[in-house]
């Protein structure tokens, strides 16, 4: 009876690991993510309004790193407040680095990101 128990409970934990690891706040990967699909999407839009060699020239945004400091369940809605440092360029304010706190929500497509 005792064996079976063990095993069951051995069993099990996979499974719970697997879902510990689908729920929860956003790892440092996942909020890189999603600033390197806003970032691909700026530098798109500005092609597409000023063509490329426009683009070429002023210089296309560009993400250095990015820290994770900490992330806190947001209050009264869904998602993770996480306060972030992102060192990157944007085309004519140059490279500067920045703590930033941003909410995101996991959706069905994955992590995005929802401004206050």
């Amino acid at each position: 009876m005792k064996h079976t128990i063990a095993v069951r409970l051995c069993a099990l934990a996979p499974v719970s690991l697997l879902i510990a690891g689908c729920s929860g706040e956003p790892s440092e990967a996942d909020i890189r993510a999603v600033y390197e699909a806003e970032i691909a999407k700026t530098n798109e839009q500005m092609i597409n309004l000023g063509g490329e060699q426009a683009a070429n020239l002023l210089g296309k945004s560009e993400l250095h790193s990015i820290t994770k400091l900490a992330c806190k369940e947001a209050d009264q809605t869904s998602g993770y407040n996480c306060d972030v440092e992102v060192d990157m360029s944007v085309p004519l304010l140059g490279r500067s680095t920045q703590m930033r706190t941003r909410r995101f929500v996991n959706s069905d497509k994955g992590w995005v990101v929802i401004d206050h």
